[in-house]
């Protein structure tokens, strides 16, 4: 419920005004009510309702007469004011004769609305929101969330306190209805598109992802994507050297992966686009509202050819926190992190610390020492951090190491360490076992 404050007005009796809309500026199948109380008389507060009315982008609105039981004492001063709640559209049949929780209720039924429905509550990135639906899935974390008892667990009780105001029958209708409206695709875990290589975050994991575009690479194997990213304020080196990288990496049949941000991720994007490979922009925000807006013609080509992501439901703006978990869901998409340009205190380093969080392999390019732009890149050659990226082939050698270590740790699981047509294999043991023995 939201409260507009007006100045105090006398008055000697009480009327309450409902106000009925159906097509709000960004909820527009939704139903506002609002009740006004106090004027002097019943046109005043017909006019200043629709004025306020105006000012909250309600339109068109429909306002009838509602007496009040309950008047006040003549020549009492009381505040003036305008609540407004939102509710299911009356065209849908959860609406009828149904209480916002019950609404709720009956939505998160299905798991897949269910993840919708806190993917649009929480933030990304939440760990115990992920670890409750690891837990009880999703549909019994919104149970959860709503429920009068408060969960187990040492962040039970402020979990509950911080998501279950933020669960909201008419959100959960305006996300479902943009999803729809903007023609995005929603994957959540266990589906053919969804990317297992994200599992790896743990209770960190999306709850969902809005995807716009071919869905289709990311079943592709991990040590096929390969994200390229750098700083904002890139220069004509850095630029220069992304796009040599990026269009030898689509000639050997690479993904890349960017944020969409100006600098090098653009000049990533434009790279792959320009020689006919596929690109992913992993997104901050809702895929409505592309970021940043110089990029808007860019990130729609690669919405068209090759891919928009994100974990966020159409309508959440970019944050800090939200560029932060962008980050770790760049990296955990890749076989392998390249930083072609960034400054010393780029926010592209937390991405390479995510890459090295998660075990993927993190290459950066040197640049001149004189270069500001570089000097993220060469705090991370020389902490240890990172590779040394002097061309494509560097680049290779890291996604080969991803997918043989794949292999190996297939191998052992099914117990196949040793090729069984392979006699070498054998002899090679036994010179092992010979030289241990010998010491």
């Amino acid at each position: 419920m939201c409260f507009l404050r007006l100045p105090q007005l006398h008055h000697e009796h009480r009327v309450g005004l409902l106000i009925v809309h159906a097509n709000l500026v960004e909820q527009a199948t939704d139903v506002v009510t609002a009740k006004v109380w106090a004027g002097e008389n019943r046109d005043d507060i017909i006019s200043m309702t629709r004025l306020h009315a105006q000012r909250s982008d309600v339109r068109k609105s429909h306002v009838s007469i509602l007496p009040s039981r309950n008047r006040p004492v003549p020549g009492q001063v009381r505040p003036y004011g305008i609540a407004f709640r939102t509710y299911p559209s009356i065209d849908s049949p959860l609406s009828e004769g149904a209480e916002p929780m019950d609404m709720i209720s009956k939505l998160a039924a299905d798991e897949r609305t269910a993840r919708i429905i806190l993917a649009a509550a929480a933030e990304p990135g939440d760990a115990v929101t992920g670890r409750m639906i690891r837990t009880v899935g999703a549909s019994e974390t919104v149970a959860r969330a709503l429920s009068d008892e408060v969960p187990a667990g040492p962040d039970g009780d402020t979990w509950q306190r911080r998501l279950a105001p933020r669960i909201d029958a008419a959100q959960a209708r305006r996300t479902l209805d943009d999803t729809q409206r903007y023609e995005l695709q929603v994957l959540i875990p266990g589906e053919v598109d969804w990317p297992a290589s994200v599992n790896a975050l743990g209770e960190h994991a999306p709850i969902a992802l809005w995807a716009k575009g071919n869905t289709g690479v990311l079943t592709r194997p991990v040590w096929d994507r390969l994200t390229v990213t750098g700083g904002r304020a890139s220069t004509g080196y850095g630029e220069h050297v992304t796009t040599e990288l990026v269009q030898t990496a689509v000639a050997d049949s690479r993904i890349v992966l960017s944020g969409g941000a100006y600098g090098i991720d653009g000049a990533a994007h434009r790279a792959a686009l320009a020689s006919g490979g596929s690109t992913i922009a992993v997104m901050a925000g809702g895929l409505d509202r592309l970021y940043p807006a110089g990029h808007t013609d860019l990130l729609t080509r690669v919405g068209r050819d090759g891919l928009l992501l994100s974990a966020l439901p159409p309508g959440a703006a970019p944050t800090k926190w939200r560029f932060m978990q962008r980050g770790r869901l760049l990296a955990a998409l890749s076989g392998a992190v390249i930083v072609a340009e960034a400054g010393y205190r780029s926010g592209t380093l937390h991405t390479a610390a995510q890459a090295v969080k998660l075990r993927r392999p993190l290459g950066a390019v040197p640049g001149p020492i004189t270069s500001v732009a570089s000097a993220g890149c060469h705090r991370l050659l020389q902490d240890g951090l990172a590779s040394v990226i002097t061309g494509y082939g560097d680049i290779r050698a890291l996604l080969d190491r991803v997918r043989d270590g794949a292999h190996r740790t297939v191998r052992h699981i099914a117990g196949l360490e040793n090729d069984p047509l392979d006699s070498s294999a054998g002899s090679r043991s036994s010179a092992r076992s010979g030289r241990g023995l010998s010491l």
